[in-house]
């Protein structure tokens, strides 16, 4: 599920926790043109700014999951991407306030990150196309010369 249709603090889910996001709010604050991993970077060694901005996005994040848990009531949510992966104040304020926000119930979903790490969003939009194709009958996709590495 993508998170373009939540609202955030600023705009949509997306672009508040994205990496891409990440950087462009990093950018507005400092006027430093960088990467959403060199903020993590940042926010490690201690840089203030960076360490807000994540922990921000985390509680976005965080409660976005906790919405999705009430109402959609799974066994588990799965966390994919570079975030899903990290160890990141992103991450750990994220299931922070998650686990505040779900907290009441001793079924709640767990948070789980994707076993394939960063790819898994694209290797499973992969496998969900190649899937379709050769499920549909068309004979654009020949099955049998899929090799998978």
């Amino acid at each position: 599920m993508g998170f373009g249709e939540f609202r955030a603090p600023e705009g949509s889910l997306e672009d508040y926790v994205s990496g891409a996001g990440i950087a462009a709010r990093y950018e507005a604050l400092t006027g430093q043109a960088t990467t959403a991993r060199e903020v993590a970077a940042r926010a490690q060694g201690g840089a203030q700014v960076a360490l807000n901005l994540l922990q921000t996005a985390g509680e976005a994040l965080g409660d976005a999951l906790a919405d999705l848990a009430a109402v959609l009531d799974p066994e588990r949510i799965i966390i994919g991407g570079g975030w899903g992966a990290a160890d990141t104040p992103l991450a750990s304020t994220a299931h922070a306030v998650y686990a505040r926000r779900t907290g009441r119930r001793a079924d709640s979903a767990r948070l789980v990150p994707a076993l394939l790490g960063q790819r898994s969003g694209l290797l499973g939009g992969g496998a969900a196309g190649i899937r379709a194709l050769t499920q549909t009958g068309s004979g654009c996709v020949d099955s049998a010369r899929i090799h998978w590495s």
